[in-house]
């Protein structure tokens, strides 16, 4: 197993995570597609994290799972419960991170279940620490309270706010907020990006990803708003982003 040099997660230049690995080879946010992406030379891998009632830290997308016949929320299932009912059971945190942790870069989205997000954080930051893992992982999520718990847990930790349609609103206030959730990262949908937005963000030594860039045709008009990085399911947007002189954009 080759160790990843230490260093910043967004200290090099353009910067592309693989989606939840490599959805588009692999099923997502799985060992397999995980290590796909590693093996590709994807400078990071994105997975979600949710916990289940037992407070086992699972590597999921969605809040709820089909068990047997019907859908159950996944704050509402004990991990035993998964594991009995589920035919492909999502992983743990603990293991992606023992598996892994020290091949890549990381990007863990926290996803709001509610009333546990600020014991699903500690959690987190406990595993990263447990794991000795800091400076090549990204804590993010769409809720700014888990960037700021984050940070007052351990501001060792690089964060990243993610902005959609739902919650760009914040931008109207952004540089108070950006001031006080102190992010290191916005990540954006690619639909939401506009070059104007972009340099305010940067203005403030903050870097811009877009997410999920899959398509040819959308990757070159957003690199042309100096973005610094993108989220993609497919390695052909990987190998288009080494191959593209970035220089005549960024």
């Amino acid at each position: 197993m080759k160790k990843l040099q230490r260093n910043n997660v967004y200290a090099r230049g353009f910067t592309v995570f693989g989606h939840r690995g490599v959805p588009s080879l692999f099923r997502e946010n799985t060992i397999q597609s995980f290590q796909k992406a590693i093996d590709l030379k994807y400078d990071g891998i994105e997975l979600d994290v949710v916990a289940t009632k037992d407070g086992i830290l699972i590597v999921y997308h969605d809040k709820e799972i089909k068990v047997n016949t019907h859908f159950e929320q996944i704050i509402n299932l004990e991990y035993a419960d998964i594991l009995s009912s589920v035919s492909e059971s999502p992983p743990t945190l603990d293991s992606v991170l023992g598996r892994l942790g020290h091949q890549t870069n990381i990007n863990i989205e926290i996803k709001d279940q509610g009333k546990s997000l600020e014991r699903v954080s500690e959690k987190v930051v406990k595993h990263l620490k447990n794991h000795n893992l800091i400076d090549n992982v990204v804590v993010s999520s769409f809720n700014p309270r888990v960037i700021k718990h984050i940070k007052n847990l351990d501001d060792r930790f690089a964060t990243a706010w993610i902005w959609g349609n739902k919650n760009l609103y914040f931008f109207n206030s952004w540089k108070l907020v950006l001031k006080y959730f102190k992010p290191q990262a916005i990540h954006i949908s690619y639909k939401l990006i506009n070059e104007r937005l972009v340099k305010k963000i940067q203005a403030n030594n903050i870097k811009v990803l877009a997410y999920t860039v899959n398509q040819e045709k959308d990757f070159l008009e957003i690199i042309s708003k100096k973005i610094d990085g993108i989220f993609t399911d497919f390695p052909s947007i990987l190998s288009l982003a080494r191959k593209q002189d970035l220089k005549t954009y960024l």
